[in-house]
């Protein structure tokens, strides 16, 4: 467990971005295996990995905004 609340809000957060980076490669994944064939869905699935891009980034903003430091640094919280 961490140790102190920061830590644990840190830990959290870091989740939640690693999680959305997760979502992405899946999409991506159902993106290859749609386009070929059934590209409207292809679209839509393109579409979902963008807003999560964009929900990445306010992430990452997030954390520097709150903790004072880049946003990359994340993976030590996981």
């Amino acid at each position: 467990m961490p140790s102190g609340k920061r830590t644990q809000i840190k830990t959290l957060m870091a989740r939640s971005i690693n999680n959305v980076d997760r979502a992405m490669v899946y999409l991506d994944d159902l993106h290859k295996m749609f386009e070929p064939q059934h590209k409207p869905y292809a679209e839509y699935l393109a579409a979902m990995i963008t807003t999560l891009l964009t929900v990445r980034e306010w992430q990452l903003d997030f954390w520097e905004k709150a903790w004072g430091s880049s946003g990359e640094n994340y993976r030590s919280y996981i």
